[in-house]
């Protein structure tokens, strides 16, 4: 099987199950928004920030040092889960150093017993087993789909029942506990590997991780300063309802993003036939994934005035404005949002540490300035703004470390773009024509024509072009063969 089958086939495994944990994921947020409040998610954005920051500022990344080397000895995979348990620990340890300090400065007395209580997360999710990195190193990321399809089970149900019976934001700082402890029960439950303690070759682990560490606290510290901005300047329901409308404006980006780094960086490390070949498949995965998430991405921002609130209720309609905006800006960002597997794969880790601080440097003024001067606007204005800004940056990361030209960009991006636009456009006229407003039947609507105008004017214009490479080829290819076995197995 060749390497671009072998991608196609871990992406599309990885697609499902995200797709079903996902979907999984919504049905809870329906009932969960129902019972809780705005305030309530706030309460557990703030610990889930507080404990991404200490992670990452404790991410030594063994993990993509053994998919990265071709041969990788057994010993290596104890060494990471030695480094992960004691990682796990220290995470715990500085979570709850900080549990005061971070109650008292962001003025809410609640976060110090939550905060408690997350650490003891930490601890169990350093014994993950490591043994599921053999099975993404050789490209079989059916393992991994389905620990992450169990775990979303299970984390969704016990949340839901626990917040059936106290109906209180402890349902989901327990949730949250919980999914750590079933995460680490279903990787060993994937994988016949049993790690022990050892600290074999760590000196050379190290030598590439710890790169990539320092390069991780300030993304984390840019990538949740909203939270603790937001949190000290307009309050814990702002936090819950922008944290809430990201993660909802998301929910297709997060199906592929997350696939597409550990695709990327598995396929990346396959890769030895030279640059240009390493930036012609880099293109080819970034054409696809934004040909399939463009319409995606820019129908939630279409439908956001009938989806907010059917899923979530009238005491979210906050959250219309930023979910009819959120998904173009973050389809915009996945344009180059793959540049660090690359990076990742070259060896060059001090490259995302440079980024890492560029981030920080650009997002903390902007929301910091934004929160004090302008409340809950100007904290997202300056998300927007240096989100923006950092597009740049990553185009020029792009750039040094791949033979990409923007000629090539163009090349893949002027389908997608063109035929979402005709989809937008439809989508927004059709029920005006038709002197529909809002509802759960323009909601249809929007549905229906978008799912035919997109597809059908992306065909259209990749025939008038020639039928170029590309995901249009790819889908006919995958239907030939599909109609040919068919026929073979009716023959």
């Amino acid at each position: 099987m060749t390497l671009g089958m072998k991608t196609l086939r871990g992406a599309s495994v990885m697609v499902s199950s995200q797709l079903i944990a996902q979907l999984v994921r919504l049905a809870s947020t329906v009932i969960l928004a129902r019972l809780l409040m705005p305030s309530d998610f706030g309460i557990l954005a703030i610990m889930v920030g507080v404990k991404e920051v200490v992670g990452l500022v404790l991410s030594f990344g063994p993990g993509s040092y053994l998919i990265r080397e071709a041969d990788i000895d057994e010993r290596k995979y104890n060494t990471a889960f030695t480094i992960n348990v004691i990682r796990g620990l220290l995470m715990a340890l500085a979570i709850a150093a900080l549990a005061y300090p971070v109650s008292v400065f962001l003025e809410n007395e609640k976060l110090m017993p939550i905060l408690l209580a997350g650490s003891l997360g930490s601890v169990c999710i350093g014994f993950v087993n490591p043994g599921l990195l053999m099975h993404s190193k050789n490209m079989n990321f059916a393992p991994l789909a389905k620990v992450l399809l169990y775990n979303a089970l299970s984390t969704v149900l016990v949340t839901i029942a626990l917040a059936l019976i106290i109906e209180s934001y402890w349902a989901l700082v327990i949730g949250s506990i919980w999914g750590s402890v079933s995460e680490v029960l279903f990787s060993y439950l994937m994988h016949k590997f049993r790690p022990k303690f050892s600290l074999y070759g760590v000196r050379e682990m190290f030598s590439f991780t710890v790169w990539v560490s320092l390069g991780s606290f300030p993304v984390a510290l840019a990538t949740r300063v909203d939270t603790f901005v937001l949190e000290r300047f307009v309050g814990t329901a702002a936090v819950g309802i922008f944290s809430t409308a990201k993660s909802f404006a998301q929910m297709p980006n997060t199906i592929l993003l997350s696939v597409s780094q550990k695709v990327f960086y598995s396929t990346f490390s396959a890769v030895r036939e030279g640059k240009q070949r390493e930036a012609y498949v880099y293109m080819e995965l970034i054409g696809t994934i934004i040909a399939i998430l463009a319409p995606l991405m820019v129908g939630f921002a279409l439908c956001a005035e009938e989806t907010v609130p059917l899923v979530f209720g009238e005491k979210w309609l906050a959250m219309i404005p930023l979910v009819q905006f959120l998904p173009i800006f973050f389809l915009a960002q996945l344009i180059v949002n793959n540049a660090h597997s690359q990076v990742l794969k070259d060896g060059r880790t001090k490259l995302l540490t440079v980024r890492g601080f560029a981030l920080l440097a650009i997002r903390a003024p902007l929301l910091i300035t934004g929160g004090i001067h302008y409340g809950f606007n100007g904290v997202v204005g300056g998300f927007l703004l240096s989100g923006l800004l950092m597009i740049l940056f990553d185009i020029w990361l792009v750039r040094t470390v791949l033979p990409v030209r923007v000629a090539d960009y163009l090349s893949r991006l002027w389908r997608p773009v063109l035929s979402v636009s005709a989809m937008a456009a439809a989508c927004l006229g059709i029920p005006q024509l038709l002197n529909i407003d809002t509802g759960i039947l323009s909601l249809a609507i929007k549905m229906v024509v978008g799912a035919a105008v997109y597809p059908a004017v992306s065909f259209a214009l990749w025939k008038l072009s020639g039928s170029p490479q590309g995901p249009e080829r790819r889908i006919v290819n995958l239907t030939e063969m599909a109609l040919a076995k068919r026929k073979r197995r009716k023959a």
